[in-house]
């Protein structure tokens, strides 16, 4: 019925017509400014019409609710003249875009508020985390110091007991360093949209990286490792992955209660990549398991502050999330929780390696 071009111009192509590149007679400045014209006035114009008649095409609005979507650009024919029949079919058309757009518009919106809603809810969990988590070791802190100052005139302090508080100064401390670590990560995350710049990193190296972190801080912290014989790049963002499993095993050691090894393994399969962080401990209770399973929301009894997993698991689940990948928290059958994240692998190259 039409047999010539056809352009459908969206508000983007109409509303800045300058410098948009001409690929056809439909896209030149001249009759982007017809379409424009269509676009803001919300009547047919050019070709047929008696509005900017000299234009290649006949302008067509989609309308909706009084506002206009899009317009529809059909090429004007010498030999094959636009019919009512053809205006009647592409008004039908319109009418069926406006919907389709429409409706496309407020899925759109549906989910940029969920979006938001998710982006506030990490945010306040964050926020939750830090005035618990900082709040504990600077008490302590303040606490030792003002002990050891209040002995300089009674002198009553044994020396092994300031050593003791001494000892726990610089731990808390060094505690806070690792959660300003943690918080300066997060800035690696795009704030609009939640997602972070992936490269193609090599899983055996960001494991590596992260247990030699993991042994400096640790240096009496067993950690036994499994991984996959072959070489797998992951599309990920290696510091941000590297400081996941580096608190998720720092969690493991302060939080097991147990002198066990902690246990990293790495498997794959066509469509993501599993790591998992296990320990050899008591466990964790049915009300941390159902909390960080379900979003790390607010709890009755808190698992973390120096010993436990506010900050850090909150910004693992932040990291995790956008990676586009997922967490999971059980316990383990024989003893002990373990912590199972996921990282996909891209579609078109889902894995890339090479046997040794």
């Amino acid at each position: 019925m039409l047999d010539r071009q056809v352009v459908l111009y969206d508000e983007e192509d109409v509303r800045n017509p300058v410098g948009a590149p001409i690929k056809g007679p439909l896209r030149s400045l001249e009759e982007l400014a017809v379409a424009n014209w269509v676009f803001v006035n919300q009547k047919a114009a050019g070709f047929g019409t008696d509005t900017l008649m000299g234009a290649k095409a006949l302008y067509l609005p989609v309308l909706s609710n009084g506002t206009t979507l899009a317009v529809i650009g059909i090429e004007k024919d010498q030999e094959t003249p636009i019919t009512d029949e053809v205006v009647t079919f592409l008004e039908l058309v319109a009418t069926q875009l406006s919907l389709a757009i429409e409706q496309s518009k407020l899925t759109s919106e549906r989910q940029q508020i969920l979006f938001e809603n998710e982006k506030e809810r990490m945010r306040g969990n964050l926020l939750r985390a830090i005035s618990h988590d900082l709040r504990t070791p600077l008490t302590g802190i303040s606490g030792s110091v003002e002990t050891i100052l209040g002995d300089q005139d009674t002198v009553t302090l044994p020396a092994e007991t300031k050593r003791k508080l001494l000892v726990g100064i610089k731990e808390d401390a060094d505690w806070l360093i690792r959660m300003v670590e943690n918080l300066l990560s997060v800035t690696r995350i795009n704030e609009e949209t939640m997602k972070v710049a992936k490269s193609k990193e090599a899983a055996e190296e960001v494991v590596a990286s992260a247990i030699q972190r993991m042994r400096k801080s640790y240096p009496e912290s067993q950690i036994d490792v499994t991984l996959p014989d072959e070489f797998i790049l992951v599309p990920m963002d290696s510091i941000l992955i590297e400081q996941v499993l580096f608190n998720l095993m720092e969690n493991a050691i302060r939080h097991s209660n147990s002198q066990s090894a902690i246990l990293v393994s790495v498997s794959f399969n066509t469509k993501e990549i599993t790591f998992e962080v296990a320990d050899q401990g008591k466990g964790l209770t049915d009300e941390q398991i159902n909390m960080l399973n379900s979003g790390m929301s607010k709890q009755n009894s808190p698992v973390d502050s120096k010993t436990g997993m506010g900050i850090g698991l909150s910004i693992v689940k932040t990291i995790i999330m956008a990676h586009d990948g997922a967490l999971h928290v059980e316990n383990k059958p024989q003893g002990g929780a373990v912590f199972v994240f996921t990282l996909p692998l891209e579609r078109k190259e889902q894995m890339e390696w090479q046997k040794f």
